[in-house]
């Protein structure tokens, strides 16, 4: 059996709607737009109100079913010690499921292990419980008032798989330090660049179906 053009998201736009990634992170539809060439873009952004202006997915179909599936992430998201976890999980997880073959995931995922588990410079103290402890426990309350899911890292450093010393071209451009990357994968192209918008730092990682 072929494998998903987008892994775990499908090969069709309404796919998506059915998968773990969108349900845990509580994306739903917030917009529509016709593109050239009788392309399609769907926007989805969470519902969660802390996060809903920070991230959102978009994923453009023509008449062979999904073409694009990208996430946008603001810089702020990435940087902010309070949050920046979520922003890691997010972007891991959809690095993640993106992938459709073995072959990718040995190429992709050392640049999602990155996102994961290594510090974003000058988020360190925040992340190790620096923070301001009323502030985090209000923001969890938040969460859990509204219903919705948070996410938590349990135990500690240890918990992290052993890291190679050099961290991947894919986590300097998460990171901010490099303006793109990009890597062909078996049914996608597979890319990550960092453009201005709205006066910061704008992250899009995407998956593009080749042709």
């Amino acid at each position: 059996m072929q494998p998903s053009v987008f892994g775990s998201f499908g090969t069709q736009p309404t796919d998506v709607l059915a998968t773990e990634f969108f349900a845990f992170f509580h994306l739903s539809e917030v917009g529509r737009s016709e593109l050239s060439g009788g392309m399609t873009s769907v926007a989805y952004r969470t519902v969660s109100p802390q996060f809903h202006d920070l991230i959102w997915i978009d994923v453009v179909s023509d008449g062979q079913g999904t073409a694009r599936m990208a996430l946008s992430i603001y810089g702020r998201f990435i940087t902010n010690p309070l949050i920046t976890v979520n922003a890691r999980d997010i972007a891991k997880s959809f690095i993640q499921d993106g992938l459709a073959t073995s072959e990718d995931r040995a190429k992709i995922m050392p640049i999602a292990r990155d996102i994961y588990y290594r510090w974003v410079p000058g988020t360190e103290q925040g992340d190790r419980g620096s923070r301001n402890t009323d502030e985090y426990l209000g923001m969890l309350k938040q969460q859990i008032d509204l219903g919705k899911g948070i996410t938590v890292f349990a135990g500690n450093d240890d918990d992290a798989p052993e890291m190679p010393e050099v961290y991947s071209r894919g986590y300097a451009v998460f990171i901010g330090e490099r303006a793109s990357f990009a890597a062909g994968l078996s049914r996608t192209q597979f890319s990550m660049r960092n453009e201005a918008a709205d006066g910061e730092r704008l992250l899009t990682i995407a998956f593009d179906r080749r042709t």
